[in-house]
């Protein structure tokens, strides 16, 4: 079971501030206390922080996500480097099976949690459903940009947030009313 809740973080206005890319902007655009995004990996709740997990997470994000959407078949090994998100991930797609094999580091919460995850290591699932869950993250960042009004030296980390954004066709399981968890 993989699964992310975005929550609804607070954004700082920014209107007057320019940074290089999108990846030095997360770190702006959220203020140190406010909500985080979950991630469920088989079960098991993992807290990602939009101001310092984010910021160093969302570059693998996007990569692997562009990978997984333009590529009906591949393998990709990403390694998070968050101190309190932490992971190796080994993701494989074809067609519309996904397969992640990982590796847990470091994570918020402390070693019982970190003993779970590593004993619970492996999601095999629609690969259509894993691209799903990462529409909302997406879409709260673009919406946290918009209204924060930064602005960037550099476009392209941010395009294809926006682009991968668009392509991605439905929310995930916690906002598709479509969608029943079993």
């Amino acid at each position: 079971m993989f699964y992310i809740q975005v929550s609804n973080p607070r954004v700082i206005n920014c209107e007057k501030q320019v940074c290089n890319d999108l990846f030095d902007a997360a770190e702006l655009l959220f203020p140190l206390f406010t909500e985080k995004a979950f991630m469920v990996w088989n079960g098991i709740w993992l807290p990602i922080d939009y101001k310092y997990d984010l910021c160093v997470i969302l570059e693998d994000i996007l990569y692997f996500l562009n990978l997984i959407m333009n590529d009906e078949a591949g393998f990709v090994k990403v390694c998070f480097g968050s101190d309190t998100f932490q992971a190796d991930w080994n993701i494989r797609w074809k067609e519309d099976l996904l397969e992640i094999q990982s590796v847990w580091n470091s994570i918020h919460g402390g070693k019982e949690i970190l003993v779970a995850l590593n004993n619970s290591p492996n999601i095999t699932m629609s690969k259509n459903q894993f691209i799903s869950e990462w529409k909302g993250l997406l879409s709260k960042i673009v919406h946290a940009i918009r209204e924060s009004g930064l602005k960037f030296i550099d476009q392209q980390s941010y395009m294809l947030l926006q682009d991968l954004e668009k392509k991605i066709p439905q929310e995930g399981c916690l906002y598709n009313p479509h969608f029943e968890i079993i």
